[in-house]
């Protein structure tokens, strides 16, 4: 199985970092994963570190064109944000493939062919059970599929928690 999956964010966010999170587990379950991204990203060159293929453009244009031309290469086509699923949804007709998106944020979306591409993407992956009852009342998909983010375990650096605690206490015994 191969995954592709997309995220055209400029920076880096939480969003990103869960995405590179996905493929790292993808990785670790031995299903191969490519990456659509934005050339010269945090995204771009941290997948890069980390060994995966990534295919990256500097518009849009260039991810719309490796969907229509090489998509249908792929198992399936993972949106990680909003504005990138319309593109996996709109050039569903050239690459044939499952379309799955992960929502990340609460809030409502609007509009009509939001609706659209809401109901052309096969699997709707949400965070939380809140953004899971947004999405239903919008659009009225009653398959959404709750999957928490990861979190990766890390070792504290004692010597910067020690400082940063050191700090508080300096600011608390200011303010007072």
């Amino acid at each position: 199985m191969v995954i592709l999956e997309l995220n055209f964010e400029k920076g880096w966010r939480g969003g990103e970092r869960q995405t590179l999170y996905n493929m790292q587990g993808f990785r670790n379950a031995g299903i191969n994963t490519h990456l659509i991204c934005r050339k010269d990203s945090a995204m771009e060159s941290r997948a890069l570190k980390e060994g995966f293929t990534v295919h990256s453009f500097t518009s849009v244009f260039g991810a719309i064109s490796f969907l229509i031309g090489k998509g249908k290469n792929y198992d399936c086509i993972h949106a990680q944000t909003s504005h990138i699923l319309t593109y996996c949804v709109f050039t569903k007709w050239f690459h044939g493939r499952k379309v799955i998106f992960t929502r990340r944020v609460n809030f409502t979306p609007k509009g009509f062919f939001t609706k659209l591409k809401y109901s052309l993407t096969d699997k709707v992956v949400v965070i939380s059970s809140e953004i899971k009852k947004t999405i239903f009342n919008f659009c009225g998909r009653t398959d959404i599929e709750i999957i928490s983010d990861i979190v990766v375990k890390e070792t504290a650096d004692v010597t910067k928690a020690k400082e940063i605690i050191a700090n508080a206490f300096f600011i608390f015994e200011f303010l007072v």
